[in-house]
């Protein structure tokens, strides 16, 4: 969620005026200020400059193609059918082999993730670090690439322990972390949020102010200093107030922001902290609306399927939404955080698929003309408490003829044994229970005998019968 925050050291701009370098000084601003934007502009050129020119170089390089990942792939596959032939004195050696394959393969994949950025916009946040007198350049993005040779360290935020810098402190701060089981301390001595698109910088963010790129390649300082992301109801910048410009028309400073491109560098600690939390159970986020519910659940989502690609796959995903209009912002937002297929869907759309699924031959339609205590009588929650009440009932009946028929089998031991599943299972959905029931009739079918199995059966299936018909439920 975006929301203006003010930098109380640096004064409003009331107007800009061109110089002949093609920079905006603005007016009512202190030399020393100017001079400021003029350091700050010129440090992340340079910095964007010497990354984009080694990239380049170094993709460039007549090189012979390197085995890839896939290659030692095949070369395992081929080692295990000749495991299935081989004489038993040649196991051993070829188990070797094949661990060591498994190795380089393993490596070639970590060498491989390191290489891919995107050198349109290879990175949103530059941090200078200063531990034990040290400093260093980390540079935080959406892909790895390191080259410690030439200072370069461009980290992926989804799994690079330290971003965790970059979201948790600000410039200035103090910092102590652990990185790899080692306690490290330190000083965030730069910090600043950036946008860049097609190889060009177009937007810094800072404690010192915000500046923007001009239509004339020029830079300005903006009257908001800068913009990060924080709770707020109503606050949070919704897509249908994303504004849509003329062609030709508007502030040719926030053109480039419109769609909020580099969002993931506004994330806070706290949206921080509830994006990266284990991968296991439940994530409620709760908030009014606008207060950046959205923007979390769509960065865990990017964030799982980096760090679990076999198990938070996207063709498995679902995102259940209350309007079109989010559904079309979010099949935007989610490719450009590395994350396509996606199913994106409307409750309304999601709710109808499931009732045509499990309730086959039900209208499709609303009825428009509903009477209003018709609506409440179906949403009182006294329904719910009946509807559990009914079923208890059933299930109630269906025990007492299973019971009946244990008792008619003369089967002490067995028929114990279905009578105890059957309590065992009572939290169980009705349907669940009479599968399990049928399946325990088919396997110990010799044991129960003919009678009390076909007895089993057909009670197994009475009781999958009733638990499909919902409308003579109902």
């Amino acid at each position: 969620m975006i929301q203006p925050r003010s930098d109380k050291s640096v004064d409003q701009a009331q107007s800009t005026t061109s110089r002949p370098d093609g920079t905006d000084s603005v007016e009512g601003t202190s030399a020393a200020e100017d001079a400021e934007q003029t350091v700050i502009v010129s440090e992340e050129e340079q910095c964007l400059s010497r990354i984009v020119d080694h990239v380049e170089q170094r993709r460039n390089l007549p090189v012979e193609r390197p085995l890839t990942a896939s290659d030692y792939d095949a070369q395992l596959l081929a080692l295990r059918d000749e495991l299935s032939t081989a004489r038993l004195e040649d196991v051993p050696p070829l188990l070797e082999q094949m661990e060591r394959l498994q190795s380089l393969a393993d490596q070639r994949r970590k060498e491989q993730s390191q290489g891919s950025i995107d050198l349109r916009s290879p990175y949103f946040g530059r941090m200078v670090l200063e531990e034990n007198a040290r400093r260093r350049e980390v540079l935080i993005g959406r892909g790895t690439y390191l080259d410690t040779k030439a200072g370069i360290r461009i980290v992926d935020w989804r799994d690079a322990p330290v971003s965790r810098l970059y979201y948790r402190y600000q410039q200035g701060e103090d910092y102590s972390e652990i990185f790899g089981g080692k306690a490290v301390d330190g000083e965030v001595i730069t910090r600043r949020s950036l946008s860049i698109a097609e190889t060009k910088l177009r937007r810094i963010s800072c404690p010192q102010g915000t500046f923007a790129r001009l239509a004339n390649g020029g830079f300005r300082r903006l009257d908001v200093a800068s913009a990060h992301l924080s709770g707020g109801e109503g606050s949070a910048t919704r897509p249908e107030q994303v504004r849509r410009g003329a062609l030709g028309v508007g502030d040719d400073a926030l053109s480039d922001d419109k769609s909020l491109r580099e969002i993931t560098a506004l994330i806070d600690p706290r949206q921080f902290e509830l994006i990266t939390k284990q991968d296991s159970g439940l994530v409620v986020i709760q908030g009014g609306a606008g207060s950046g519910k959205t923007t979390i659940g769509l960065h865990r989502l990017a964030y799982l399927a980096y760090n679990d690609k076999r198990r938070f796959r996207p063709d498995r995903m679902l995102v259940v939404v209350f309007n079109d209009a989010l559904c079309r912002y979010i099949a935007q937002v989610l490719p450009s955080l590395g994350v396509e297929g996606v199913a994106i869907r409307t409750y309304g759309h999601w709710a109808a698929r499931l009732r045509t699924t499990h309730l086959l031959g039900l209208p499709t339609d609303y009825a428009a003309e509903t009477p209003g205590s018709v609506t409440r009588f179906k949403k009182h929650p006294a329904m719910l408490r009946w509807l559990d009440e009914f079923m208890v009932s059933m299930a109630d009946q269906f025990g007492e003829q299973l019971r009946a028929a244990v008792e008619r089998a003369g089967h002490p031991q067995a028929s114990q044994r279905l009578l105890d599943e059957w309590k065992a299972s009572r939290a169980r959905p009705l349907r669940h229970r009479a599968h399990l029931l049928l399946a325990m009739a088919r396997e110990h079918g010799e044991t129960l005998g003919t009678d009390l199995r076909v007895a089993v059966e057909r009670i197994a299936t009475a009781i999958d019968a009733r638990g499909k018909d919902v409308v003579s439920a109902w």
